[in-house]
């Protein structure tokens, strides 16, 4: 069992966020895939046959807890326990059941898991698709009745280029003695016109074939007339919605009342970008709708929304900025060439900075509104934080790696703001870096009135120190006062040398249980391999995963 411990903990690394290293960095995009050759941990459980057990249950437990930020780690590694668990059926048969119940509600999630079988499998040089994977395709479409199969095959038609006609092909699955599923299956596997040729006469098909009559029509059409007309009976939601008619702000208004707060969020720059602002009537659905929420979902993070807002508000000036320093290059480079000999004279005056698009006041309320219910929202963890703030200069100026329009000092002062509005008061404690002796400096807060602008004053840039892991951590020690987390929120400049050291001597004359948090806002730390030991966690860069990932960790989940 002593091997098994690492493992676990690099496995539930992966699971929440994507990597077995306590390193976590903002990616670009979704991710699509991993390496196979890092994922160590899946084969050294499976490796230890009491850790085998419970690999499977804990893999569900991660995806079920609601903190993970990476739900494809889940898929990715059930596939591999597939794989890799060979003659151990027991555990095999546990991981198809897992993927089935993962994905009951989620077709997306279904295509996912066979997608990564297949990758896995390839690194083989085998295919993936035996017996027991075609068991349990037909396990998973058999599980569904026909209204909710005709859904999800033309919600998530295809998923990384995987569709569910591929696997119906692949898996050579038996039609259902039900006439309305098998109407479905048809659609998938040869199309509507040859669905309705062999089902239209069978009344217990008819159902499904209206709905899939729909589907079809707003796929072909070319109106947008039959789109809201179908969003209006089927109550279909933005992803059955063809992207040419994203420009119309009538399918909008049939749209917004549908969606939830989260994915209004998702879409807010969206409809900005497509100007469909300009229409009154657009704006005020968007309030509306903003306005019946009186109590959001708690999976909505205060941290998400306010990168919203900030992206609604500075994204289209970044735009017209960088409109404008192309057209003023392309004049310089044309008159060093020669090439118009009209281009003369002072280049400003030729390139004039077009005036940014006024951002809609009621859309600010409506972000900044929703920005405070979240933070009531936030659920204490009853631990004990040390938050320790950079306040250099170049906190003010640097921007968040992958996040431009955060600056450091913002995302700094977000994390901490969250962190106060969660615990009780007596539980945070807040200092800054300073030139004195000791090198640290509390600031005092106030839970009920600290807001997020409060925070970034309260910082004496003159005085300012440069920050350090160590120093704040023998600053602790000296005071002898037990903390649970420590937080150190700063960019890619901390000082990092010593911090294990200084951890472990904290842990044997303070508080056996501490923990440490590092986030280097603006980039990636030089000695960041200081900062991801036992017991640390460091944070590099910044998104809407965050907050939860630091929550996360202080809880103990990872």
């Amino acid at each position: 069992m002593a091997c098994y411990e690492p493992s676990e903990s690099r496995l539930k690394c992966f699971l929440h966020y994507g990597s077995e290293d306590r390193l976590y960095v903002p990616a670009s995009s979704v991710k699509t895939t991993f390496d196979v050759s890092k994922l160590r941990s899946v084969a050294d459980i499976l490796s230890n046959e009491e850790a085998a057990k419970n690999i499977v249950p804990l893999i569900v437990k991660v995806f079920r807890g609601g903190y993970s930020v990476e739900p494809s780690a889940s898929l990715f590694a059930l596939a591999l326990v597939v794989r890799k668990a060979k003659k151990n059926y027991k555990v095999v048969n546990e991981a198809y059941k897992a993927a089935r119940k993962i994905s009951e509600d989620n077709g997306e999630y279904f295509l996912t898991f066979t997608r990564y079988l297949r990758e896995i499998a390839q690194t083989e040089e085998k295919k993936g698709f035996g017996k027991g994977w075609r068991v349990s395709v037909q396990k998973w479409y058999d599980s569904k009745d026909a209204m909710q199969l005709a859904q999800m095959v033309t919600k998530a038609y295809s998923i990384m280029n995987w569709s569910h006609k591929d696997i119906l092909a692949l898996s050579r699955m038996k039609l259902p003695n039900d006439t309305a599923k098998a109407a479905v299956m048809c659609y998938v596997s040869k199309g509507y016109e040859a669905a309705v040729t062999k089902y239209s006469n069978v009344a217990e098909a008819k159902p499904v074939l209206e709905f899939l009559k729909s589907v079809d029509q707003i796929r072909r059409s070319e109106t947008e007339s039959v789109l809201i007309n179908s969003i209006n009976v089927h109550d279909f939601s933005i992803e059955y919605c063809p992207s040419r008619f994203f420009k119309s702000h009538e399918v909008w208004l049939a749209l917004i009342p549908r969606m939830s707060i989260d994915c209004l969020l998702s879409n807010i720059n969206r409809m900005s970008k497509l100007k469909l602002f300009r229409h009154r009537d657009v704006v005020r659905e968007v309030v509306s709708r903003f306005q019946r929420s009186d109590v959001i979902d708690v999976n909505i993070h205060p941290i998400y929304v306010y990168i919203l807002r900030k992206r609604y508000e500075l994204g289209p000036n970044l735009a017209i900025e960088f409109q404008y320093i192309q057209r003023r290059r392309a004049i310089e480079n044309s008159m060093e060439r020669g090439d118009d000999n009209s281009i003369q004279g002072d280049i400003d005056q030729q390139v004039q900075r077009q005036p940014p698009p006024r951002r809609i006041p009621e859309i600010m309320e409506c972000l900044t509104t929703l920005f405070n219910k979240s933070l009531a929202l936030l659920a204490p963890t009853g631990l004990r934080y040390l938050i320790a703030l950079d306040s250099q200069a170049a906190m003010e100026s640097r921007v968040c790696y992958k996040e431009r329009f955060v600056t450091v000092e913002e995302a700094a002062s977000l994390v901490a703001l969250c962190v106060i509005k969660a615990e009780s008061e007596s539980n945070v404690k807040l200092v800054t870096f300073t030139k004195e002796d000791s090198g640290v400096k509390e600031i005092p807060i106030n839970k009920a009135e600290e807001t997020l602008e409060g925070i970034k004053n309260k910082i004496n840039r003159a005085e300012s120190g440069p920050a350090s892991l160590p120093q704040l951590i023998k600053w602790a020690t000296s005071k002898q006062e037990a903390f649970d987390v420590i937080i150190l929120l700063s960019d890619h400049s901390l000082v990092a040398t010593g911090s294990y050291d200084a951890l472990k001597t904290y842990r044997q004359k303070v508080s056996d249980k501490a923990k440490i948090i590092t986030c280097s806002f603006s980039g990636l730390h030089k000695k960041y391999k200081e900062l991801i030991k036992q017991d640390m966690f460091f944070i590099c860069g910044f998104d809407k995963n965050v907050g939860r990932l630091i929550e996360a960790y202080s809880r103990g989940a990872f």
